[in-house]
């Protein structure tokens, strides 16, 4: 609560600065600076993409980007009649509405916005959870990993679901902590316009941060456990006439992965896409594209699966601690990777909604700091040595 003290001066502000923390909106500049420069570069890599093609480097914008920009187009000239999966769809076409009349410059500013407020929200999050002589630098190291993140760079000029549900969640995250539970169901249902699957687990995460709050330090893994029973007991695939977005995730997985995994088995199977949920983005990354030259946005892949895998360790060490908010918010990545395996296909780009708190691994922990870049540089050598990384991408 505020205080205010002779010639009406902000006790807590004046608090703040004293044990070196920075105000709301002090961050929320420091915010728009940082990632504004991530903006700068993104322009780089659209305006100069000839110029880069032609020493070599590829992948300068996500594909589902161009898509997603056409659609929104598409539903407010046209109809809405014509869009695949609306509610998948719905919040990106309101959210980024203002394109149609202000063009790309609106889209930037708005996805710059978000990700401001998300890494604001997120620094409240981390004076939870994170000493007081460490905060600072826990904060500061996630702005600087997630503005050099290259595939969100390539999708700032450009309507995206990651954006938005990275603000969703860090909000969610916010909630859980601070026990706002009708703002985290308010957010799980606005997460289910811009990917409903992703919506679903969320309610599980809800349900499960309940019971790591209101029961007992083990309460969040009894809930997981039941999690993982639950899922092996009954295959996505016997779910699939009960949501439309399983169903989907079926067929596009039966396209994508074919019998690779449901030939195994269902509990190999799903034990195989945990896996490749959690390693596969930074142990077989692919950054070569078919003419030779440096494919940016497998770039982008490897730097989140090293952030990836860094959070889980940080999440699997921080999972039965007495703290609270520690197990909440590493509950929340475990119950989310678990969530996404459940589909049909290996899908480890739906944890960057996480991103924020996944960058707690290497602020945090020397050990998952060193043991996830290490392996993230050393492994993906010895697969290509193997021949055992991705097809090289189309460019």
């Amino acid at each position: 609560m505020t205080t205010l003290s002779d010639g009406g001066i902000d006790v807590s502000y004046r608090t703040h600065l004293a044990d070196g923390r920075f105000s709301l909106p002090a961050l929320f500049c420091i915010s728009l600076l940082i990632f504004g420069v991530s903006a700068f570069v993104a322009f780089l890599l659209r305006s100069q993409a000839g110029n880069l093609a032609d020493l070599g480097f590829s992948g300068l914008a996500v594909p589902d980007a161009f898509s997603l920009e056409q659609a929104v187009y598409q539903v407010w000239t046209t109809s809405w009649h014509h869009i695949p999966n609306l509610n998948t769809f719905f919040g990106v076409a309101v959210l980024y509405f203002p394109m149609t009349l202000w063009g790309s410059g609106y889209v930037v500013v708005a996805n710059v916005a978000m990700l401001a407020v998300s890494v604001t929200v997120f620094y409240s999050i981390l004076e939870h959870i994170t000493p007081a002589e460490r905060l600072n630098g826990s904060w500061l190291a996630s702005i600087i990993l997630v503005s050099t993140n290259l595939y969100l760079v390539a999708c700032l000029f450009y309507p995206n679901k990651e954006v938005p549900l990275i603000l969703l969640t860090t909000l969610a995250l916010w909630g859980l902590i601070y026990g706002k539970w009708p703002l985290v169901m308010l957010l799980v249902l606005l997460c289910f316009w811009f990917r409903d699957g992703y919506a679903l687990i969320l309610g599980m995460v809800l349900v499960v941060a309940l019971s790591r709050r209101f029961a007992f330090v083990s309460g969040g893994i009894i809930s997981c456990s039941f999690l993982v029973l639950l899922f092996l007991a009954f295959p996505i695939a016997d779910l699939s006439a009960v949501d439309a977005s399983i169903q989907r995730n079926v067929e596009i997985g039966s396209l994508i992965a074919g019998d690779k995994f449901s030939a195994l088995g269902d509990v190999a199977a799903y034990l195989a896409r945990l896996v490749g949920n959690a390693f596969n983005l930074g142990l077989r990354p692919q950054i070569a594209d078919v003419r030779g030259g440096i494919y940016l946005l497998g770039v982008g892949y490897w730097q989140f699966g090293i952030v990836l895998l860094a959070g889980l360790v940080w999440s699997a060490r921080n999972v039965l601690t007495d703290d609270i908010s520690r197990g909440i918010t590493a509950l929340v990545s475990i119950v989310v990777l678990l969530g996404i395996s459940y589909g049909t296909f290996v899908q480890p780009r739906y944890m960057m909604p996480l991103i924020f708190p996944l960058t707690l691994g290497l602020s945090e922990t020397v050990g998952a700091r060193y043991l996830s870049i290490g392996a993230a540089v050393l492994l993906p050598l010895l697969f290509l040595f193997a021949g055992m990384l991705p097809p090289l991408a189309d460019g």
